[in-house]
């Protein structure tokens, strides 16, 4: 990023399955980075973490696996998405 070679909110990103993805997904989490976007297999805790944290924006995957307690927080901003979303359809 110093020399130019990356942009500051980094390149997408396309993250593996299983704790090590997820641990590295934290550190980017916890990180300087911001706006970030992927693009992946599988969607896991990490993203979605990501995702409620806004530092990844946006994220595109064929398959979620999330665990039981991250399940339970994608259902609930499942049906607060839906809320809002046929709030604003009807509006």
């Amino acid at each position: 990023m110093k020399l130019g070679r990356l942009p500051a909110d980094l390149l997408p990103l396309q993250s593996g399955v299983g704790n090590i993805a997820n641990a590295v997904l934290a550190g980017l989490n916890e990180g300087p980075f911001n706006n970030l976007t992927a693009y992946t297999e599988v969607l896991q805790d990490g993203m979605l973490d990501m995702l409620r944290s806004g530092k990844l924006t946006m994220a595109s995957a064929t398959a979620p696996s999330f665990s039981p307690k991250a399940l339970v927080h994608f259902q609930q901003a499942k049906a607060a998405i839906n809320l809002i979303a046929n709030r604003d359809f009807r509006n």
